[in-house]
């Protein structure tokens, strides 16, 4: 619903209490974002450019953002080999907060480095199939559960020791309970042919099964960020330490 992913929360029928420590915190984590570095993503303004009978301002503003997050992209593939830590945080920050415009990636960054600053451990995961063109944050609940994982032959469905965290949306869950919601969501889902090519629309097949969705993850940053890196960042951005609060 919009309304959860304006407010960074997830719903279910769990008590909030109960969840483990880092779902809390990656509550709390989609929460700082929504209130310190609020952004448009142009997914969600695409449509602008597309339709033919929206006006040429709301045209224009759907490519604006269009290049602001591409301009976006292509800085920070190029920061992330030169800068350290420091200097890349810094002006990943700075950049967030002035253009106001971002993606799924550039969002799972932001929120994996919250997450990093607050002691919790992500990774960037790519959601496969590829069609989807979509990451998120994978959350591990115990120790040894990325080394423990093969994500070739594991699908989301099956992975209970996996919290997923999806900025773009807002929302963080139960890695089984999240696909179950790309499942039926329309941007995650992809549908074989159109409704005229079936007699029967009412069993229209969808393409893809729950079994189907799988992550490639990776780290979400080439550098790691030292004890003094964060006492840095504590010092001038204190607002992304959750236990300070």
């Amino acid at each position: 619903p919009a309304t959860a992913r304006k407010q960074g929360i997830a719903t279910n029928n769990i008590s909030f209490k109960a969840k483990p420590t880092q779902y809390i915190t990656a509550d709390k984590a989609l929460r700082i974002m929504n209130t310190h570095y609020p952004t448009a993503s142009s997914s969600w303004y695409i449509k602008f450019v597309k339709a033919q009978n929206n006006s040429r301002i709301k045209q224009a503003i759907g490519l604006s953002i269009g290049i602001t997050c591409a301009n976006m992209r292509k800085k920070i593939l190029q920061a992330e080999i030169s800068q350290n830590p420091v200097e890349f945080f810094n002006d990943f920050l700075s950049d967030i907060k002035k253009s106001k415009a971002s993606n799924c990636f550039e969002q799972v960054k932001l929120f994996s480095f919250i997450m990093d600053l607050n002691n919790i451990e992500t990774k960037i995961a790519s959601l496969l199939p590829s069609s989807i063109n979509h990451c998120v944050a994978l959350i591990p609940l115990k120790e040894d559960a990325f080394e423990k994982t093969d994500f070739i032959k594991t699908p989301i469905s099956k992975m209970k020791d996996f919290l997923i965290a999806d900025p773009w949306l807002g929302i963080v869950d139960y890695a089984p309970n999240i696909v179950t919601l790309y499942k039926n969501h329309p941007d995650y889902n992809r549908f074989i042919g159109s409704p005229q090519d079936f007699e029967n629309w009412e069993v229209f097949i969808p393409k893809l099964k729950l079994d189907d969705y799988y992550l490639y993850p990776q780290e979400y940053h080439s550098k790691k960020i030292s004890i003094e890196d964060r006492k840095h960042f504590e010092q001038k951005y204190p607002e992304l330490f959750i236990e300070k609060k």
